[in-house]
């Protein structure tokens, strides 16, 4: 069996998570058995190998990849090669990105902030014309650098996206703007929110699909 991390609580539920590292969590409630718990894993256990061993290999390409002249970097379903420049900051000029001589953690820096410029560009504007084809209204719309999460919604109308959603094809970028503008109406994940996203876009399964593929670009993970 593989091996993994127990944590207990006072959850009602089993749950087993990777972690981007490839580390097995189980998570379970505080007086459910061990023998229940190890024939739980045991049935779950070609899923777990299978998502613990890609997630230890997105994390070995994130550890060798380095952002050397003519890397490719992707950016809204194409990519783009990388240009080094005697300037601190990055840059991008449509057709390339630039990014500063130095150590890899000045260059990630610098390219985080690139990214999170050409977010700030796109995503609040490409929500106002999406909102105003679905007619909902959002209070206000930014961009952060979650890891976790592509995108939030707050019971206020206020939506948050993470600059790494810049390294996503365009039509998933639209399924995750309609999804958090479907929060609105629906703030929670109810048969009635997906029948929401499902008539604003008929495709979404397929569009949530070229998601996770953006999440293996060792980019995802700076």
């Amino acid at each position: 069996m593989t091996e993994y991390r127990l944590i207990r609580s006072r959850r009602k539920s089993l749950a087993v998570q990777i972690t981007p590292q490839g580390e097995v969590i189980v998570r379970a409630p505080n007086r459910l058995p061990l023998p229940v718990i190890e024939d739980f894993l045991r049935q779950k256990q070609d899923w777990i190998t299978s998502r613990a061993g890609r997630a230890r290999e997105r994390e070995q390409a994130v550890q060798a990849f380095h952002l050397t002249e003519n890397a490719l970097l992707p950016l809204r379903g194409k990519t783009y090669p990388v240009t080094l420049w005697d300037r601190p900051s990055a840059g991008f000029d449509g057709e390339r990105f630039f990014l500063p001589y130095g150590d890899d953690a000045a260059q990630k820096a610098a390219l985080t902030g690139c990214y999170k410029q050409l977010g700030e560009e796109y995503l609040p504007a490409r929500t106002r014309e999406l909102a105003a084809v679905l007619g909902i209204s959002p209070n206000t719309v930014t961009v952060g650098g979650a890891k976790t999460r592509w995108g939030s919604c707050s019971g206020k109308g206020n939506i948050r996206f993470s600059w790494r959603l810049m390294t996503a094809p365009d039509p998933a970028v639209d399924y995750v703007i309609v999804h958090e503008l479907c929060h609105i109406r629906e703030l929670n994940h109810s048969p009635r929110f997906w029948a929401l996203v499902e008539r604003a876009l008929p495709d979404y399964r397929q569009r949530q699909t070229l998601l996770r593929k953006a999440q293996e670009h060792p980019v995802f993970s700076f």
